[in-house]
């Protein structure tokens, strides 16, 4: 959101999931209960980090696998998982993202906060961190929004439902994302003649579009990308 707001330049398409705009929280009072204490305790110095490792991670497992559908993190994905909050400062990093944002909340008033670029709202149906007011409340906050209630999925939808999110993101120009000579290509000229429109954008390595597809994999049948005329 924020990149889109003070960046826009940078940005032709935004797909967001369950994350409200800046403005919503302080445009809607919600009523629907979440899970919000950690955004508190995370403010405590050291004491996050050093709780979190306890029992090898067992209250972090246990989180996940408690606010997800049965399933969606078997154990092998939890090693995975693990085996990243451990590594040196990994952990420390994320836990400073939500003292970050609780202290740098955006104040200026000047800056124009409405997003300009078309952007695609997903809403998972059972979120238990995000309420779902704000992120409807997020939509006019944009020029051109479009709304997908899920009617499934919670927080982590992305592992729960991969190939039902990457058909939706099946409308953002991803035949790069399935290249298998997508890397140092300059994507100026195509080996497979795909169209300009068709291919992704100068970004594409640091895209994090990109990233979320290399994670969840998009499926061979997802199809083709087709230019809004």
């Amino acid at each position: 959101w924020n990149l889109a707001i003070r960046h826009p330049a940078r940005v032709r398409k935004l797909a967001v999931l369950d994350t409200p705009h800046p403005d919503a929280w302080r445009r809607v009072q919600t009523k629907e209960e979440t899970v919000s204490w950690f955004r508190t305790f995370f403010q405590i110095p050291f004491l996050p980090e050093a709780s979190a490792r306890w029992g090898n991670w067992y209250l972090q497992s246990k989180m996940l696998r408690d606010t997800a559908k049965p399933g969606a993190f078997p154990d092998e994905k939890l090693a995975l998982y693990r085996s990243a909050w451990d590594r040196d400062g990994a952990y420390g990093a994320m836990v400073n993202w939500y003292r970050a944002a609780f202290r740098s909340e955006r104040s200026d008033a000047t800056t124009d906060s409405r997003v300009r670029m078309p952007v695609l709202l997903l809403l998972a149906a059972n979120d238990a961190f995000i309420p779902a007011d704000l992120t409807r409340a997020s939509a006019p906050l944009c020029d051109d929004a479009r709304l997908v209630e899920l009617g499934s999925g919670t927080h982590w939808v992305l592992q729960e439902e991969p190939e039902r999110i990457a058909k939706i993101l099946g409308n953002h120009p991803h035949n790069c994302l399935t290249c298998p000579q997508r890397e140092g290509c300059s994507r100026t000229t195509c080996s497979f003649g795909n169209p300009v429109e068709q291919r992704c954008c100068s970004i594409f390595s640091t895209c994090e579009l990109r990233k979320v597809s290399d994670y969840i994999g998009i499926p061979a049948t997802t199809p083709a990308y087709k230019p809004v005329q």
